[in-house]
């Protein structure tokens, strides 16, 4: 039995202690759904204004507002916001096995969902490398750490006073 310690001629057993989750991971899922549609869903307001000549010749300013798609990228960042819970609170959900799958999942469909934008247009490729340089699986560069040392020898030669 995990955690199970005997003290004297008792039995005491290691309890999860502290507060329970916030959420459990179907209801990470459904806000996950949730979230996805608020993003692609998002509409900005647009403001066009035309410059047209009246039969007097006088110029006449129009200016016209509409309601344009333009939809969001998919980030962790947004989606905590979302949820509300802090980046901190999102990578204890991440380490804990009953979570893992679902929170790998959706940080899968965020990497997924950037790069589609960037592929199709909708987003400055000149960024991809700051956005995507972060996962491994983008990056560019090999990174490669150097470990060991050189030795050094002092010998006691030379003056070595003020």
């Amino acid at each position: 039995m995990k955690g199970a310690r005997i003290l004297g001629q008792h039995l005491f057993v290691a309890q999860d202690v502290g507060r329970p989750r916030k959420f459990t991971p179907d209801e990470i899922e459904k806000r996950w759904e949730k979230y996805k549609a608020k993003c692609d869903g998002n509409v900005k307001k647009r403001q066009v204004t035309t410059t047209t000549t009246d039969a007097d010749g006088k110029k006449v300013k129009e200016t016209t507002v509409s309601n344009v798609l333009a939809p969001l990228t998919y980030t962790i960042d947004g989606f905590c916001l979302f949820l509300p819970l802090s980046r901190r609170l999102w990578a204890d959900y991440r380490e804990d096995e009953d979570y893992a799958e679902v929170c790998e999942r959706i940080e899968d469909e965020c990497k997924d969902n950037v790069r589609g934008r960037f592929e199709d247009g909708t987003l400055n490729t000149r960024l991809a490398g700051i956005w995507l340089g972060r996962y491994p699986e983008y990056r560019t560069q090999q990174e490669t750490k150097i470990s060991g040392g050189v030795p050094v020898v002092i010998s006691g030669e030379g003056d070595l006073s003020d």
